[in-house]
């Protein structure tokens, strides 16, 4: 035990303080082991449906996001429409840009989706030359 602390700077936010955070967390860690249910009003769970998920046997599953780099060829077609395509085609994801490569190519760079976009892209009619994911976005 460090006795009592003061901690001080910018802080988390235009209310909560350095300090009022570093205390929510040591909190959270002293009772995360414990049994016995103590957490701070603001850390409860809200809702039956959220206390149903965490008491439930299956585990809850977060599928990691991923970023890709493509390569399309154009097929004589305007930046604006195929990128409307395939924004209408690929399931949901964060952000998507398109650029000119070169006079017969796009570039695609798609981040934050769950799945491959190749094979979508494949499916929907596109003409991919090269996928490489991309880590570290």
């Amino acid at each position: 035990a460090v006795g009592d602390t003061m901690f001080y700077g910018k802080g988390a936010g235009s209310l909560a303080t350095g300090s009022a955070v570093v205390s929510d967390l040591l909190n959270v860690a002293l009772f995360f082991e414990s049994n016995l249910h103590t957490l701070p009003p603001h850390f409860e769970l809200k809702t039956e449906e959220t206390k149903e998920m965490m008491d439930g046997a299956e585990p809850v599953v977060i599928q990691e996001k991923s970023n890709y780099y493509i390569v399309i060829s154009n097929n004589n077609k305007s930046l604006e429409k195929v990128e409307y395509d395939i924004k209408k085609k690929l399931p949901f994801h964060k952000s998507l840009q398109l650029v000119e490569r070169d006079q017969d190519t796009y570039a695609i760079i798609v981040t934050g989706i769950e799945t491959s976009p190749e094979k979508v892209l494949n499916q929907s009619g596109f003409n991919i030359k090269k996928v490489y994911p991309v880590e570290g976005v």
